[in-house]
């Protein structure tokens, strides 16, 4: 659920991208509730220290697709939503000066998808879940990596991460 919310903090910022007070503040807003909901389920099983039941588990064309928590995977959890709510909160104020020059609205939204695709990957109790999760991580990563297309040493970089993201 808490991710959900999360994604709904990236669309929020596309859709009001016009409205950029509306848009920051939208997605603020959202992402932080859906780590603070997300976060609740991984306080729960450090607190209980056992395992929660898998947040979702179905099987697909590609096989079994599972996601839960453990003590160790909701640790991790809680990391990422704690970094990624304060880089949301952080985040439309250090991209405020470049909203002329570009699109900023796209940025926020590869930030809530990334910050998602950690928690899947933290969560993921199957192989396939894991390497989904995987994927969409490295690749809104690369793309965030790459917001600064101008820039040789970024390009360069993102090249490098997303080689070594593959291996």
């Amino acid at each position: 659920m808490g991710l959900s919310i999360v994604l709904a903090g990236a669309a929020v910022a596309l859709l009001w991208r016009r409205h950029a007070f509306a848009a920051d503040l939208g997605f603020r807003l959202l992402v932080v509730v859906g780590c603070l909901v997300a976060g609740l389920p991984a306080l729960r099983t450090i607190g209980d220290a056992g395992i929660a039941p898998g947040a979702g588990s179905t099987t697909v064309h590609y096989g079994l697709w599972s996601f839960g928590l453990d003590p160790l995977s909701a640790w991790f959890l809680l990391i990422i939503l704690v970094a990624g709510g304060a880089s949301a909160v952080y985040g439309p104020t250090y991209l405020a000066p470049e909203r002329g020059e570009r699109n900023v609205a796209g940025a926020h939204a590869l930030l809530a998808v990334l910050l998602v695709a950690l928690s899947g990957v933290v969560i993921a109790q199957s192989v396939v879940a894991f390497l989904a999760a995987w994927e969409v991580m490295a690749l809104s990563a690369y793309l965030l990596i790459m917001y600064e297309q101008g820039d040789a040493e970024a390009r360069r970089a993102g090249f490098v991460y997303l080689i070594l993201t593959h291996l």
